[in-house]
């Protein structure tokens, strides 16, 4: 969760938009700290993914200060860093063996390219919200929405609605995307 995407980040990022609505979220991927194990999930499982009193909050960012986002979670690539960035919405090409904050080099939202002047409507969680793993500008962005609703509830509601999972019905393809 620290240096890459995975099925699990892909899913708990997944339930995020889909509870929102937003149109990107980003979340640290400190805040996923363990895997699920193959079976039934449980609340208890749950609570082992999202063990925070994380709530869900929807705020209003340009594409300048998504990319700014993106690339303060890759600082530290391929070092694990809590701070990495566990997306939803949209995916990004970055050069690990550029320098520090000119890493990315292509961020699409959808199938259009980030507007870096447009607004967007992010979801994070609300430790991030407050600036937390280093993303004090998220401090000055217009809060759209507060749920209140902590991030594992929505996981578990989001999981309970879908039923039976198999790994095929949760995407591990990559959303942040390292090229050489």
């Amino acid at each position: 969760m620290r240096t890459r995407t995975t099925n699990l980040s892909n899913l708990v990022t997944d339930a995020m938009k889909d509870y929102t609505g937003a149109d990107i979220v980003i979340t640290n991927g400190g805040g996923i700290r363990a895997s699920l194990p193959a079976g039934d999930i449980t609340m208890g499982g749950v609570y082992t993914v999202l063990p925070f009193d994380n709530t869900l909050v929807v705020l209003e960012l340009d594409g300048a200060g998504i990319l700014k986002a993106l690339e303060h979670g890759l600082k530290l690539y391929p070092e694990q860093n809590g701070a990495f960035s566990q997306v939803a919405g949209l995916t990004a090409k970055f050069d690990p063996a550029a320098p520090v904050g000119s890493r990315v080099l292509e961020v699409m939202v959808g199938d259009e390219l980030l507007d870096l002047n447009k607004k967007y409507t992010v979801a994070t969680n609300d430790f991030m919200a407050a600036g937390g793993d280093g993303y004090e500008w998220f401090m000055s962005a217009p809060v759209l929405f507060n749920a209140g609703d902590m991030l594992r509830d929505i996981l578990a509601n989001y999981l309970m609605a879908r039923g039976q999972l198999a790994p095929s019905d949760v995407s591990s393809e990559p959303r942040l995307i390292p090229v050489k």
